[in-house]
């Protein structure tokens, strides 16, 4: 077999396991590019490597309407739970015996 019929041969081989890490890499919720990469340089020790990497959890979807700016903030519609500070100086003024 010639040098070039080897290199094409190889070549080809890491097409198909670039292929195949990326099918499986979508799989498992992650990028397909890396995917490519891996299973194209590493062939079949990448392949078996993105098989045993653990799935990624899948984000949690936005309320509708929500903006990434929007998720952080506060929400005026929606009474505080904690206390405010006038309620603690009550509180305690009523513990204390003061008036």
């Amino acid at each position: 077999m010639d040098v070039v019929a080897l290199l094409g041969f190889l070549f080809v081989a890491a097409l198909a396991f670039a292929g195949f890490g990326a099918w499986i890499a979508g799989e498992k919720g992650r990028g397909r590019t890396q995917g490519v990469v891996i299973g194209f340089l590493f062939g079949p020790l990448g392949v078996l490597i993105l098989a045993m990497l653990p799935n990624r959890p899948t984000p949690t979807p936005r309320p509708a309407g929500a903006t990434r700016r929007s998720v952080g903030t506060i929400r005026r519609d929606v009474e505080d739970p904690r206390p405010r500070k006038e309620d603690e100086e009550d509180l305690a003024l009523r513990y204390l015996g003061g008036d």
